[in-house]
């Protein structure tokens, strides 16, 4: 993989197409956004609230994809990324309501805050809030949409932004960050590349092989005797419970992605399966 000239717009990726597309479909859904809470490490002293501004600033300068929109060019969906974007970094003071009040509030404003559409073709595709609970309890919500991030982008994003915060307050305008080598504008034309040369097609044949003689559909319990397997709603649902740790950790020995989608294999007289995510799946 090799790093790209600052030729601008790039190729946007598959996965980001595909946000893009369901986007198109329904606008005004938020499903796509990733809330995040970043914790700044100031517990027990006071947040410098231009300090974290200018921190954010600094992160992303170093991240395209924080500056980055998604626009077509010719019927072709690009990824325009823009030299500066606007950092604004909004601030809600909650010490003057009751103090069992204010929980409640901060999780309705980043509620809020998450579930509000994020346009795609206006960079920055995200949008910052700290939250002042209480003189040493001040936390950044930082909701981002998934084309231009992802679940590993949050450990990123958390260590860069505490040690850019904590060099400007130290009064150094130069954090301890390594230089990046590769930005994902660079990924996704390798990406484009290899699809291209053929890599696409020996994909699709393979998983047509791997998958040609797999049953249609999994009968499962609820499904009833006599019901109908591929008639609709087809409408979907989630139980939340916790696994015993025992159970927990024999369930993190399975390989890799396997792990998850281990569930429908144990219904008695159930037939070899095949699940399918839209996104790495983890356990």
């Amino acid at each position: 993989m090799e790093t790209l000239p600052a030729t601008y717009p790039l190729p946007a990726s598959p996965a980001q197409e595909r946000l893009w597309f369901f986007n198109q479909l329904v606008p005004d859904l938020a499903v796509y956004n990733l809330p995040c809470r970043v914790e700044l490490g100031t517990r027990g002293a006071p947040v410098d609230v231009a300090a974290v501004r200018a921190a954010l600033e600094l992160v992303v300068a170093r991240h395209e994809t924080l500056r980055t929109g998604l626009v077509t060019r010719d019927g072709q969906l690009t990824q325009l990324v823009h030299a500066e974007v606007p950092v604004e970094v909004g601030y809600t003071d909650l010490r003057s309501l009751p103090v069992d009040r204010r929980r409640a509030e901060a999780s309705a404003l980043a509620s809020a805050d998450g579930t509000a559409p994020i346009p795609l073709d206006r960079a920055p595709l995200w949008r910052a809030r700290l939250i002042q609970v209480s003189d040493d309890d001040c936390h950044l919500v930082f909701v981002v949409h998934h084309a231009v991030f992802d679940g590993a982008s949050v450990k990123n994003l958390t260590v860069e932004l505490r040690e850019a915060y904590r060099a400007l307050r130290a009064g150094s305008a130069t954090p301890d960050l390594p230089e990046l080598a590769l930005q994902y504008g660079d990924f996704a034309a390798w990406q484009r590349e290899r699809m291209a040369g053929g890599d696409l097609d020996d994909q699709i044949a393979y998983w047509q092989r791997v998958l040609a003689d797999l049953p249609a559909s999994l009968r499962l319990p609820a499904m009833g005797a006599g019901r109908d397997r591929d008639g609709g709603p087809h409408r979907g649902g989630h139980v939340m419970f916790a696994l015993p740790p025992r159970s927990a950790t024999a369930c993190g020995r399975w390989p890799g992605p396997a792990a998850p989608h281990r569930t429908p294999c144990c219904w008695p007289g159930s037939p070899p399966c095949c699940t399918g995510s839209p996104a790495r799946p983890t356990c």
